[in-house]
């Protein structure tokens, strides 16, 4: 999504990437990954859990997620991943397209 970041913000939307690290660990991806997008730290799950994107136990980690809201909070597209099978940003390129 960093790739297309430019293109997202010049058709007046935004990318937010949650993550459930504390803040210390999530600016150290944001700089190991270079990303200019907001990344949100959410240790206690209030951003997600409305978005019921599941925590496997194994892991720790949220399922990786992808949502498409219109300016009011409204869901017009999501995908939830696993993670070794995503979503190709291609594809959220595309449903994307469809908002604009």
């Amino acid at each position: 999504m960093q790739d297309n970041y430019d293109r997202i913000k010049a058709d007046n939307a935004e990318i937010f990437a949650i993550s459930i690290q504390d803040v210390p660990a999530t600016r150290i991806t944001v700089n190991r990954e270079n990303l200019e997008f907001p990344v949100l730290s959410d240790t206690n799950l209030d951003a997600v859990k409305p978005f019921n994107v599941e925590v496997p136990v194994d892991t720790g980690a949220l399922n990786p997620s992808t949502f498409l809201l219109e300016s009011d909070g409204t869901v017009v597209w999501k995908s939830i991943d696993t993670f070794d099978k995503r979503v190709p940003t291609t594809r959220i390129m595309k449903e994307l397209s469809k908002l604009w």
